[in-house]
């Protein structure tokens, strides 16, 4: 499944993530036109990506061979 259809038919509007610098970053998913421009802006390719729904604040966390990115996904409240 395409990562952008997948956050949007699950009614994520935002992502918040740890950037290069280290600053907590948050952007809305609309700023990305598909998967390809947020994996560019995160700088990862990853082999896995790993959901977690249940959590209090769910979470991706995408890997690949040298490291991981933990994005925080924010909903809509509707």
């Amino acid at each position: 499944m395409d990562l952008m259809l997948f956050l949007k038919s699950n009614h994520y509007h935002s992502i918040s993530y740890t950037n290069g610098s280290g600053q907590m970053t948050t952007q809305s998913i609309t700023a990305f036109s598909n998967a390809r421009e947020l994996l560019q802006i995160l700088n990862i390719k990853p082999e896995l990506i790993q959901y977690f729904p249940y959590e209090a604040e769910p979470y991706l966390v995408l890997t690949e061979e040298s490291h991981s990115i933990r994005i925080k996904l924010l909903a809509s409240s509707s």
